[in-house]
């Protein structure tokens, strides 16, 4: 074994009780408490977008993001429609397609690169969802930016 292995093994097991025992006294958390339903709302929609974000570059399913705030699916879905005006996994998408649009206004990537950074299944159907969004393909969306800069 290699030298101070032992003593590793020991101080990482000493560092994990001590976790173990500060987890055991922290306090209960004490539930929200929210004025109305729409504050109460407003949060649960803030939560999803939140988790949505820090996900954009990988996969999220609405069972995860169900899981994630502790509600169910009719519930959630219900109620990010009713403050967002778009279901979930649309305004997902939506968010994968704003951040496209910034990467391609940055010209860094291809569209491939593009879709496998953010984790569509293929280029083709990247471009799908991009002219479902936007009404036009990446390309014609490179050309309208690259229009509009001054020479």
């Amino acid at each position: 074994a290699p030298i101070g292995a032992q003593q590793l093994v020991g101080l990482y097991l000493e560092l994990l009780l001590i976790l173990l025992l500060r987890e055991d006294e922290k306090p209960p958390l004490s539930p929200l408490v929210f004025a109305s339903k729409e504050s109460f709302d407003n949060h649960l929609v803030s939560q999803i977008i939140g988790f949505m974000d820090e996900h954009i570059y990988g996969t999220l399913s609405i069972r995860e993001i169900c899981e994630h705030v502790n509600y169910g699916k009719t519930f959630v879905s219900n109620t990010f429609k009713k403050a967002t005006g778009y279901p979930v996994m649309q305004y997902y998408n939506m968010l994968k397609i704003a951040e496209a649009k910034k990467m391609i206004r940055e010209g860094i990537h291809n569209y491939t690169q593009i879709a496998n950074r953010l984790c569509f299944d293929n280029p083709h159907y990247f471009t799908r969802v991009f002219k479902r969004i936007c009404g036009m393909t990446p390309k014609e969306y490179q050309m309208s930016v690259w229009a509009d800069l001054p020479e």
